[in-house]
């Protein structure tokens, strides 16, 4: 369940305003607000149409959501990357936010926010969504901090992903893990330790070079700080795990639109 804007935003009906959304009332959980569902929705729709012709749907956890984002200020990477497509020509792309806090790919963890491990829930966030035609894949590194998990670990749960996204029609990018060195004290375990590090870089080098996905999209190259490859450079740093705004909107930035829309638009079937 995201936590961002504490809203769960649909497109309205009633504007013709391009970014105008309703906004619905949350759920109390523990004292903090929680949206009511997975995936935070934000289509791009001038108020024309119900539904979007296609989507792209960012699938992870607590960097997807945009933790530590402005609140209620739309400034999520899957934001700006839903801004990048609605300045474009051509037909109508949704950006579908299914990023959760705390996800993980292996376990279940017992805070009821950090919801099911991503392949449990693929198939509800991602697959069956109206209109999806292409995932972006960024997740692990609560495996990695969390769970002590390896990149050999992994792996295999990132093939399954590619191969259920394919079965279904859908293009899939995998992002590379951003890096995290600093963030020990506050997140505990082995975030980023010399441990977690090997491991993140270990993922890192499989999305990169194995060929796996339709795309890779390096979000590890577009923050990490060249002085010190292991931390976020400063001026994206949030908390030395998330980025900031401007770190978000880089994460955007870093996507290959022409790319993606020139696949997932081909032929104008999944």
């Amino acid at each position: 369940m995201a936590n961002v804007n504490s809203l769960y935003e649909v497109p309205s009906k009633r504007r013709n305003a391009p970014y105008f959304l309703h906004k619905l009332p949350t759920l109390k959980l523990g004292g903090s607000p929680r949206v009511l569902f997975a995936a935070a929705v934000l289509t791009l729709l001038a108020g024309a149409s119900e539904r979007p012709a296609l989507a792209a749907d960012p699938l992870g956890d607590s960097i997807t959501d945009g933790y530590l984002s402005t609140k209620n200020e739309n400034r999520r990477y899957p934001d700006y990357l839903a801004q990048r497509l609605a300045s474009r020509k051509g037909p109508t792309l949704s950006v579908v936010n299914a990023g959760i806090i705390g996800n993980e790919l292996l376990t279940v963890r017992p805070q009821l926010q950090f919801g099911y491990p991503v392949p449990a829930r693929l198939a509800r966030d991602v697959l069956t969504q109206p209109g999806a035609r292409a995932v972006i894949l960024m997740v692990g590194i609560n495996d990695i901090g969390d769970r002590s998990a390896k990149a050999t670990d992994l792996i295999p749960v990132y093939q399954q992903i590619i191969q259920s996204a394919r079965a279904a029609g859908l293009k899939i990018y995998g992002g590379t893990l951003v890096p995290f060195a600093g963030s020990t004290g506050t997140y505990k375990g082995d975030y980023g330790t010399a441990k977690g590090e090997q491991e993140r870089q270990k993922l890192n080098t499989w999305i990169r070079t194995s060929g796996a996905f339709d795309g890779v999209i390096d979000f590890d190259k577009a923050l990490r700080d060249p002085a010190d490859p292991s931390r976020l450079l400063p001026a994206y740093d949030a908390d030395r795990l998330h980025p900031n705004d401007a770190g978000y909107e880089a994460m955007a930035n870093a996507v290959n639109v022409d790319a993606i829309l020139g696949e997932i638009t081909k032929g104008n079937a999944p």
